[in-house]
């Protein structure tokens, strides 16, 4: 760097940003990750992310593990002082909308809203016991707790958890890395119906009463008194009327 010419420049309120790589080229050994990282994911979370952001994060870091340290504390708030004393607005979604737009956030900008409610329950996820098996499912909602269903309908018109997709293409639903193509990871809310549906309404959510696990089935409208019906597999299913508890706007994904 130095004998290419490279000089520090001291700039106030300067954004540096960091792509980190998925694997670090510097042996850790038995440790997941080294200390140092989890100090500048506390200090960059502690101090431009706001309270929800920071502990959204937290899930899918693991990082936490030093976020009641009292010496990162002191450090975090030591830096807040010095950014307010230069007038630095301490704001990351400022820097998310002006250099990485495309990137996904959890704010309003990309957000529609979270929480989505049946009159069964919240749709979360469940794991079965395997930590990278992500299938959606059907539970009690805790209201007292909200943030612990992390299902998001963003404007990209995908339906995530934590950073991963909705996939029409399985059975039962599962959350896929995303691709960023639409297909079978469009996901699309008729606020009217109330509810969830793929591109041109192919298919909509149902509940599987067979086997208590959720599905697409293709959408029709329901007869008078009836709810439940039958698919060409013999299960029974009925469609699910789907709403959101957190809203973040009145802007209703256009159907394609």
């Amino acid at each position: 760097f130095w004998y290419c010419g490279g000089r520090v420049l001291m700039v106030p309120c300067s954004r540096v940003l960091h792509v980190s790589a998925k694997r670090s080229p510097i042996s850790m050994g038995d440790r997941v990750k080294a200390a140092s990282i989890y100090h500048n994911y506390h200090l960059v979370t502690q101090t431009y992310f706001t309270k929800e952001q920071d502990r959204e994060l937290k899930k899918v870091s693991h990082y936490d593990v030093i976020s009641s340290d009292q010496h990162y504390q002191t450090i975090t708030n030591n830096t807040k002082k010095i950014l307010r004393a230069l007038g630095c607005r301490i704001d990351f979604r400022s820097l998310r909308q002006r250099i990485m737009p495309e990137v996904e956030s959890y704010d309003g900008d990309t957000m529609l809203a979270h929480t989505a409610i049946t009159a069964e329950g919240c749709l979360t996820v469940a794991s079965h016991g395997r930590p990278n098996y992500h299938e959606l499912a059907l539970r009690p909602c805790n209201t007292e707790t909200p943030m612990m269903y992390t299902i998001r309908l963003l404007r990209d018109q995908t339906l995530r958890y934590s950073f991963k997709c909705l996939d029409w293409g399985y059975k039962p639903l599962k959350f896929v890395g995303c691709h960023g193509m639409g297909g079978n990871q469009a996901v699309h809310h008729d606020n009217q119906k109330k509810r969830l549906h793929s591109k041109n309404r192919t298919l909509c959510l149902v509940y599987y009463e067979n086997n208590h696990t959720l599905g697409g089935e293709h959408c029709q409208e329901e007869l008078p008194g009836r709810t439940s019906y039958r698919n060409s597999n013999n299960q029974t299913f009925s469609f699910l009327d789907v709403s959101f508890g957190h809203v973040y706007d009145d802007t209703v994904p256009k159907h394609s």
